[in-house]
């Protein structure tokens, strides 16, 4: 779920997709995005039933009547199911408790029943058998309250229009309908069904079969035929404007794309959404295609301040680019294959948000793949702790912590793709899509690992128990010294948090010579180390992880880098200081130019041996000349700014 943020800055881009230049509020939306609000009941309780492994239900019938006007709904919901034992002679399935059941029947026989804290445990008047097919429907009504996020919530919109919503993750399902609440369990297929004013229409999962008006009542019917987890069932009622765009996967069939849209949004969301074509081209592409194609996608506006991502209609605060990008990310990573747990909801949330980056990658011309890895580096190290894996699963907030959920989650998959190369990398998340135990299920950090090793064909335990379950990141220390054609490393790491561990990594570094680049990769295995290599020539410039593949701190890493292009000229590149120091061995005074490789002038400071250094903080990253005149000398040399 991409959740709650506090502030919503929405900036017209559909056409600047298109090759006009972005708004860098686009990007900071990306950010934004993820600073979920959880003040209403962050204390929940956990609802997966011991009992919840005797029984598979195979389908569920929703039939419910509503008016948004008012919070009270009225409803039946059909359980049908596969007994999985011997003698199973009762089940038990979640509902609030501020719900009443009005009854519950096997077709038109009464069923005994039991509740307790937002427990209902029917029973049956014979034992199923295993493989046994039982059918049950509870009738109910009530006045819902929400958890979580809002699970259902009332509001208005425009002029006074009423919106009834829903919003389930993690566990507020059961409180507006009678269901399997479970991350073992997916419904097989299921129907929504929704009477309401004929004034309001319902947007839900899967295919629209009936859109009908009888006397004041209009009722809409979804046809749903993938698995689906209980939680990403959903229903939003208001008065909406509709429009549909259309994509092409690889096979070169057609999915559409259907939009549901306050009528005030209309004209927004029409400039808006028609890059979502090129998402889901792009991520169908990248993995596989569209996991829902032979139904549709789309879009549900609803009144939260963020979204999410209900399978096959997403439902949107709004549609500003980092949104869309996101919510559909997880029609493949959340929905298609979902968390086993809310311990793992890295599964869900790195990878919608790691999926949002690679389309900033994929943008042409590029300014924001650059960006978006520098400032979730910055918001993840921003604290010395944490674990992706959540231990408390009872507070909302710790499940979607935005810093370690989404932001690190995502780039950990960032570092293992910079540690087993693209392709390794790309084919091991195909694998994991394709892998029976996790399509159309429920996935485990450990089924995601075995798949990338077996694609990249290397034992991945150590990177996941580092990342994963070990708290913090790296900080290293790395100084650099040239001499007699060969380069020397020194490297020290720490670890961030008290108790982390060390992070056996490679580490990039970059040398230029004359403007070529070469790449080494430092295989760091221990807390000290020291490496050296070859240097057919005198190097211009070197940077430690120029690319940013490594999610850690680099404090004097590079302050150290003498590099002699003429012996008379020494610079010093201090990367984390975003400066260049310039010492001029017996000159006072002088003169320092930059220049771009175009040979436009970029900068000029006057120079002495105390004010010897340029800043590089608003330098784009590439490769410069620096020209020193002064005392009848006239130097210069190249470096490289990251």
């Amino acid at each position: 779920m991409k959740h709650f943020f506090f502030t919503i800055l929405f900036v017209a881009i559909g056409s600047m997709l298109y090759g006009q230049s972005w708004d860098e509020l686009i990007y900071k939306d990306q950010l934004l995005l993820h600073d979920i609000e959880c003040s209403r009941n962050k204390s929940v309780q956990l609802s997966d039933d011991p009992t919840f492994a005797k029984w598979d239900l195979t389908y569920n019938k929703m039939e419910l009547t509503i008016n948004p006007e008012v919070l009270y709904i009225e409803g039946e919901v059909l359980f049908q199911f596969v007994a999985l034992e011997d003698q199973l002679t009762s089940v038990t399935i979640d509902l609030s408790n501020e719900l009443l059941v009005t009854s519950i029947k096997h077709q038109n026989t009464n069923l005994s029943y039991a509740r307790s804290t937002n427990k209902i445990h029917v029973s049956f008047p014979e034992a199923l058998s295993k493989n046994e097919i039982y059918s049950f429907t509870v009738e109910y009504e009530g006045t819902p309250t929400s958890s979580g996020f809002g699970s259902i919530e009332r509001s208005f919109h425009s002029d006074g229009i009423a919106s009834l919503e829903t919003l389930s993750q993690p566990y507020g399902a059961k409180d507006w309908w009678p269901c399997k609440q479970s991350l073992a369990d997916k419904i097989d297929s299921i129907d929504v069904i929704v009477h309401s004013p004929k004034q309001y229409e319902t947007a839900s999962n899967g295919v629209l079969i009936e859109n009908s008006i009888n006397g004041d009542t209009r009722t809409c019917t979804w046809k749903h035929r993938h698995p689906i987890a209980t939680y990403l069932v959903f229903f939003s009622t208001t008065q909406y404007e509709k429009y549909s765009h259309e994509a092409t996967m690889t096979d070169g069939s057609k999915v559409e794309i259907l939009n549901y849209v306050f009528p005030e949004s209309f004209e927004l969301a029409q400039e808006r959404t028609p890059f979502t074509v090129d998402l889901i081209e792009l991520y169908s592409q990248l993995f596989i295609d569209y996991p829902f194609k032979d139904e549709k996608y789309g879009h549900a506006e609803f009144s939260w301040g963020g979204g999410m991502e209900h399978q096959t209609m997403s439902s949107m605060g709004g549609f500003n680019y980092s949104l869309i990008a996101h919510e559909l990310a997880h029609q493949w990573f959340g929905d298609f294959i979902t968390c086993g747990s809310w311990n793992d909801i890295w599964l869900n949330e790195g990878f919608a948000t790691y999926l949002t980056g690679l389309y900033y990658e994929h943008l042409d011309p590029d300014p924001w793949w650059g960006k978006w890895r520098l400032d979730v580096i910055s918001r993840v190290t921003s604290q010395p702790g944490g674990s992706i894996f959540v231990e408390d699963i009872n507070d909302v907030g710790k499940i979607f912590d935005s810093r370690l959920s989404y932001n690190k989650g995502a780039y950990v998959l960032h570092m293992l793709r910079g540690q087993i190369g693209d392709e390794n990398f790309f084919a091991g998340i195909r694998n994991y899509l394709a892998d029976e135990r996790a399509q159309n299920g429920f996935a485990t950090t450990a089924i995601l690992r075995e798949n990338i090793e077996e694609a990249a064909d290397t034992s991945l335990t150590e990177f996941f128990e580092d990342w994963i379950y070990g708290e913090g990141h790296p900080i290293y220390d790395i100084s650099l010294k040239y001499s007699s054609s060969l380069l020397q490393v020194e490297l020290k790491q720490t670890a961030s948090a008290p108790n982390g561990p060390f992070f056996e990594m490679k580490i990039p570094i970059s040398v230029y010579t004359k403007g070529i680049l070469n790449t080494y990769w430092l295989n760091n295995k221990n807390e000290e180390e020291s490496f050296t290599y070859a240097l057919t020539e005198l190097p211009d410039s070197i940077v430690i992880d120029k690319e940013n593949w490594i999610l850690g701190e680099f404090n004097t890493t590079i302050t150290s880098v003498p590099l002699f292009q003429k012996k008379e000229l020494q610079i010093y590149y201090s990367q984390t200081k975003n400066e260049i120091i310039v010492e001029v061995p017996n000159t006072k005074f002088g003169q320092l130019s930059v220049f771009n490789l175009s040979g436009q002038a970029i900068s000029k400071n006057k120079w002495n041996e105390e004010n010897n250094t340029i800043s590089t903080r608003l330098m784009k990253q590439g490769i410069y000349i620096l020209l020193f005149e002064g005392e009848a000398k006239k130097l210069s040399t190249r470096f490289y700014v990251k």
